[in-house]
């Protein structure tokens, strides 16, 4: 089955200057989110590895780990556009200590573009900090990609393949 996402979105999401929220539901569908810190492609072509600090996420995880469905919303703050997947094989994983370098790079990225639009660099930083020892790993497999950018096209579905939800 051919990826989910093209070379651009790929870049798009992998970018250090974008924010990064991740959403899930309990069994109830009462949703838990929480800001998650840079996303990157697998060695296996197919999935992405996002990561969140385990005591921001506690609830999300709890929801991940009863039904594996995750949803990952990245928006760069200058251009307002936004792209959604969604996921339904979401599992859990140790950070480890290279995605700490990659972690740190997007937050400085974030901080960077939210300070040239003129936000002061503290209050940034406080937005994404992170505790790199509380890190932990989220991979999973896009099987739905929305345009989430305001305007006449939100909502529409891109990639190759969709889900059925």
């Amino acid at each position: 089955m051919q990826p989910l996402l093209d070379a651009e979105t790929l870049e798009f999401i992998q970018a250090d200057d974008v924010s990064i929220y991740v959403a899930s539901a309990d069994g109830r569908r009462h949703p838990h989110a929480c800001r998650a810190f840079g996303c990157r492609p697998c060695p296996d072509g197919r999935t992405l590895l996002t990561w969140v600090d385990r005591l921001a996420a506690g609830k999300l995880l709890a929801d991940i780990a009863s039904n594996a469905r995750f949803a990952l919303s990245v928006t760069h703050p200058r251009t307002c556009r936004t792209v959604q997947l969604k996921s339904v094989d979401a599992t859990i994983e140790p950070a480890d200590r290279a995605d700490y370098a990659v972690v740190a790079a997007k937050q400085e990225g974030f901080v960077r573009e939210t300070t040239a639009m003129g936000y002061p660099a503290d209050v940034m930083r406080a937005v994404v900090q992170a505790r790199l020892h509380e890190l932990v790993a989220i991979r999973f497999t896009p099987v739905a990609a929305f345009v989430q950018t305001p305007g006449p096209d939100a909502g529409a579905a891109f990639g190759f393949a969709h889900a059925n939800d």
